[in-house]
């Protein structure tokens, strides 16, 4: 681990629950420690400690955050692929710990876009 990631804000995470959600498609809970906040629109990197095999690219990767700020959880949610590090995934026992670092990014709507946060219809969109 480089000076630079040992900055990042990084915490354990167990793994509360997984669910099929589309084909191919899974979302995963994890635990959200107190205090622990971010906007919609980030993400986070998901580190695997101990996975059962090695995985071509590393055992981190990036994810959405899918839950919203407000929610007692974190939520991601991915395309299941044939790599190592989705298969430990959606194999992993719940409550298995991952390190969680983040959050990451500045896809977060913009104050002047309050129109779509207050229940914007199909035309709104279309005329704006």
């Amino acid at each position: 681990m480089s000076a630079a990631q040992a900055a990042w804000p990084g915490f354990g995470a167990k793994l509360l629950s997984r669910i099929k959600i589309a084909d191919e498609t899974m979302a995963f809970r994890f635990e959200r420690p107190s205090g622990w906040d971010f906007q919609a629109g980030q993400f986070v990197d998901i580190t695997l400690l101990r996975p059962p095999e090695p995985d071509a690219k590393g055992n981190v990767r990036g994810f959405s955050i899918a839950s919203a700020p407000y929610e007692k959880t974190i939520m991601v949610a991915c395309r299941m692929r044939d790599s190592a590090f989705k298969q430990a995934l959606a194999s992993m026992p719940l409550h298995s710990e991952v390190r969680m670092e983040g959050p990451f990014g500045s896809l977060a709507m913009p104050a002047a876009w309050n129109w779509v946060r207050e229940g914007a219809t199909r035309i709104d969109f279309a005329v704006k």
